[in-house]
């Protein structure tokens, strides 16, 4: 994943995170669906994100078929991904405040 669409998603999911749409993610977005796949099944698996259940869904869907069919995106570090998102969370949290 480069690093412009790894920008791109982590702002989408910022606002996500504000005001969940899941029309926003199964309607593309302007972003591969295997990005976006990647991203929402990786945050459907952690707590600090939320709207579990929801992702687990988005993500089964854009795969066509559920964990069995699910491929991860070339290059995507979770732990970077999440590294950056959190950041980016607890900015626009202090921002908001």
């Amino acid at each position: 994943m480069n690093r412009e669409l790894e920008t791109r998603l982590v702002t989408f999911c910022v606002a996500q995170h504000a005001g969940f749409d899941p029309t926003a993610w199964t309607s593309g977005a302007g972003f591969p669906p295997q990005a976006l796949s990647t991203v929402a099944r990786f945050l459907a698996g952690v707590r600090w994100y939320g709207h579990t259940q929801e992702l687990d869904a988005i993500a089964a869907r854009l795969d066509g078929g559920g964990a069995a069919h699910a491929t991860r995106y070339p290059s995507f570090q979770p732990s970077r991904f999440s590294g950056l998102l959190r950041a980016h969370l607890r900015h626009a949290d202090s921002v908001a405040a």
